[in-house]
């Protein structure tokens, strides 16, 4: 479990940190480029800090999990945390492309993101839905409470822009889909 939980957790840093320098377009209308401290020191201190301590520490070494009857030491169990993080790894990083293929470079210009995810999920705001999916399958694999406690503080600051985005969508749009949450499908 913790080789899978340290792959996952370098492999998601990974991407958005490839993500960060060659698909984001930051502006004050989207992130302002002094977002980046913020949002990589609640990254790497509260995620990878926090979490680290306690998913790597002797009580989940192999020897404590062999044996255990745990389903995190279950190949299986552990192989289908992996492929289902890794959709929700895929899914997340289609969404940013789509969000960056409505504004050119340089321009101010806005539109409605449409994609299979978008619509399909019905939400405005499919990249932090697939966040926060991905989040919860570590959450789950690992069974680790600071997992857990990044998730929630996670999602609470992804609901709020969420609410404010869709919010400003259903203003600045007229045509807007209707069916469209914020963030949680047919609830948020």
């Amino acid at each position: 479990m913790q080789i899978f939980a340290y792959w996952m957790f370098i492999l998601h840093f990974l991407k958005r940190e490839l993500e960060t320098l060659f698909v984001h377009r930051f502006s004050h209308g989207t992130m302002p480029a002094s977002y980046i401290i913020r949002n990589s020191a609640h990254y790497w201190l509260l995620a990878g800090l926090m979490s680290a301590v306690s998913i790597y520490g002797p009580w989940n070494s192999l020897l404590r999990m062999q044996d255990s009857g745990s389903w995190r030491d279950q190949d299986w169990f552990l192989w289908t945390c992996a492929g289902v993080w890794a959709t929700f790894e895929m899914m997340n990083l289609s969404t940013h492309l789509t969000l960056r293929s409505l504004r050119p470079a340089g321009s101010k210009a806005r539109g409605i993101p449409h994609s299979w995810i978008f619509d399909g999920l019905k939400v405005s705001c499919a990249n932090y839905t697939t966040e926060i999916l991905g989040w919860i399958v570590v959450c789950i694999m690992t069974g680790d409470l600071w997992c857990m406690f990044f998730v929630v503080v996670g999602s609470a600051t992804m609901a709020k822009w969420a609410l404010a985005k869709h919010a400003r969508y259903r203003k600045e749009f007229p045509g807007y889909p209707k069916s469209r949450k914020a963030i949680i499908p047919f609830v948020l």
